[in-house]
């Protein structure tokens, strides 16, 4: 086929997949070693960022910035990076104390670099400052950054956490619904087939509340699959409601109506994946209209306890679709299930942007968000599940154990909290099976 005329081909340019970071470390590099000489170049030598900002006559936050991207030592820089003109007045400060005009250049040629790259690879200063974050916080990367703990990565954990502050902030006002905090638990007990296990999952959502009238509000169901969607598991595998709910209420199964608010009225929605959805109705606006609801149920031998070929690891998932402020996932495992110190459960958030994770089959690692978490080893009893968030939840857990027959100071617990979760994204903890003993 022939060119059409007046038509200009223009050749594609093959950008290396490293460029962003090398760019970034040569400007960083540069920047560094510019206000580390303009820093040198002082008449009297400031020992601190506060000996700094009182030598020069300098906001102390601007000081502690500046002297944060000079110290050789500080592995995340990028995290306190002052703006253009608060740099400007650092280098007036210095011409005042008698710095050379030569170092002063030097330095502003080294911020102005930095702003080249923010315009060739960011666009602007602030979507600059969130590719920092990303490439230098992220999956596989900033590895640099040391141990948690490390003073570096827990400035990025801070910076990634206030990001996502602000997103519950504007995906309630977008969606119209809030949510104080969202827990879900999985109690494992050893079942009454060798080899299987029984779970008794926990799911509620605490403090929602409608910010317009028009909202709604579906739960996110955490592991409640219909018979419906799954027939062949819920036959083999039925699971039962901790309690049954007279529809007269405005409830349906396996809400728990002694910790659901008296004026929750619910219907039941589509299955969604093998889950089934719940949509809140009539609520009023606002804290007035604020209501708590809990769901739960026990599913009888329903998953493997030990390891095989085919089956080495057991996933629990949370599929988080509204704006909560906290999530706190719980593990409880009763001690003759498996042998106390054998499991070391790992958590990580998978992005729901392309469909939710429903099963392993359908895990993709290119979906996990660089979102770090740590999962605690809380005890054993009542008395270690103490949860700032849910402040009845002992009482729950103590309930829902009763209705079963389990004794709750025989389960060891673990614990993965995460503040304001990104939505839609599913929150995975996972174990390694152990093996047969």
């Amino acid at each position: 086929m022939g060119e059409m005329a007046g038509r200009t081909t223009t050749p594609i340019q093959v950008v290396p997949r490293d460029a962003f970071g090398h760019d970034a470390d040569k400007a960083l590099s540069a920047l560094r070693l510019a206000l580390g000489a303009v820093l040198r170049a002082l008449p009297a030598e400031a020992r601190s960022a506060a000996e700094l900002a009182k030598l020069l006559g300098l906001n102390r936050k601007i000081a502690w910035q500046v002297w944060r991207i000079a110290d050789a030592e500080e592995r995340s820089p990028l995290q306190v990076l002052p703006g253009p003109v608060a740099l400007e007045g650092f280098l007036l400060a210095c011409a005042g104390e008698g710095v050379s005009v030569e170092l002063l250049d030097e330095a502003r040629a080294a911020i102005r670099r930095f702003d080249d790259l923010a315009e060739l690879h960011g666009g602007d200063r602030a979507s600059l400052m969130t590719l920092l974050r990303q490439s230098r916080g992220g999956r596989g990367e900033g590895a640099e950054w040391g141990e948690p703990g490390h003073e570096g990565l827990a400035a990025a954990e801070r910076a990634a956490e206030s990001v996502r502050r602000r997103a519950y902030q504007a995906n309630g006002e977008i969606w119209g619904i809030q949510t104080r905090a969202y827990f879900a638990s999985a109690i494992l007990a050893p079942g009454s087939m060798p080899g299987r296990l029984d779970d008794l999952s926990l799911a509620g959502e605490m403090g929602v509340r409608r910010l317009r009238t028009e909202a709604v509000r579906v739960i996110s169901g955490m592991g409640f699959y219909s018979a419906k969607a799954r027939k062949a598991d819920a036959a083999q595998f039925p699971a039962r409601p901790l309690v049954e709910v007279d529809p007269a209420t405005g409830l349906i199964e396996p809400m728990l109506p002694r910790f659901t608010s008296a004026r929750v009225r619910a219907i039941a929605s589509e299955p969604d994946a093998g889950q089934t959805r719940v949509e809140l109705v009539e609520s009023p606006v606002g804290l007035r209209g604020e209501v708590d609801f809990v769901l739960g149920q026990h599913c009888a031998n329903v998953g493997q306890q030990f390891a095989t070929e085919r089956m080495k690891r057991v996933h629990f998932s949370v599929h988080l679709y509204s704006a909560y402020s906290v999530c706190v996932h719980d593990l409880l495992v009763h001690r003759d299930l498996w042998a106390p110190g054998t499991i070391a459960p790992v958590s990580r958030v998978y992005s729901g942007l392309r469909g939710m994770m429903t099963s392993q089959a359908s895990r993709d690692e290119r979906d996990i968000l660089p979102i770090r978490l740590e999962v605690k080893r809380l005890g054993a009893g009542l008395s270690a599940l103490k949860n700032a968030h849910v402040p009845n939840y002992l009482e729950i857990v103590d309930w829902a154990c009763e209705r079963v027959g389990w004794k709750p100071e025989q389960f060891e617990a673990y614990r993965c909290v995460l503040m304001y979760p990104p939505m839609p994204c599913t929150l995975v903890m996972g174990v390694e099976l152990p093996g047969v003993e």
